[in-house]
């Protein structure tokens, strides 16, 4: 089984906020000095537990409370499970949508940080994920240096003359033929796969339409 905060709480994944909540705050309660000394004392000396105590004490502290904070927030839990998921149950594709949700969060986020390690662990994952897989990678496309838009899901070039799709979210725009965004919103319900926002969707926008991240949007006049 794999070690996460789940374990940590000793929590079920399906277990309930206010679950999470009450059993959270046991553990924070039972987390005193007298109790990290006396397993400390089990372990090292007595002159080393003295002089380590303290420090021990604040980062498993820190540690309880970070944990925490993921699994009773919303949004950070649904990611913490997606990367238990990915962990579990790896593909390329998750994998590396997990990795860019996780930066994206990272980067937008200023209570809550996920680790390096966690993001080191999805790498060694998809390494071991490619030494696994039978089937060869699809052939990537030459580039022929068109100067036509291409669209985001079939790579194929499209004319903004013609029917075209743009799905706005908070983190990145696609354009693309109707169809093929159409499909992309309907595969992921109309969410962000990376940053968990609705998709916008806009018709053959005009050029002088501007994005911006939280205002949506801005016409220049």
């Amino acid at each position: 089984m794999t070690m996460n905060i789940y374990n940590l709480f000793n929590l079920h994944q399906t277990a309930n906020s206010l679950e999470i909540l009450n059993r959270c705050s046991e553990y924070l309660s039972a987390w005193d000095l007298e109790s990290v000394l006396i397993k400390l004392n089990q372990i090292t000396s007595t002159l080393q537990a003295t002089v380590n105590i303290k420090r021990l004490y604040d980062e498993g502290e820190q540690y309880l409370k970070i944990s925490a904070r993921i699994l009773l927030n919303p949004e950070s839990r649904q990611l913490y499970d997606a990367y238990l998921d990915t962990i579990e149950h790896p593909t390329i594709e998750k994998i590396k949508l997990t990795q860019a949700r996780i930066l994206w969060y990272n980067s937008n986020n200023n209570s809550v940080h996920f680790s390096k390690t966690l993001l080191d662990h999805l790498g060694k994952t998809a390494f071991c994920s490619q030494e696994n897989n039978t089937e060869p990678l699809p052939k990537r496309q030459k580039s022929t240096h068109s100067t036509n838009p291409i669209c985001r899901q079939c790579r194929s070039d499209f004319d903004f003359n013609q029917d075209y799709l743009v799905l706005h979210c908070d983190c990145t725009t696609r354009t693309g033929h109707t169809d093929c965004m159409n499909s992309f919103k309907d595969r992921v319900k109309g969410k962000c796969p990376v940053c968990r926002k609705t998709l916008l969707v806009r018709y053959q926008i005009s050029k002088y339409l501007f994005w911006q991240n939280k205002e949506k949007f801005k016409l220049i006049t």
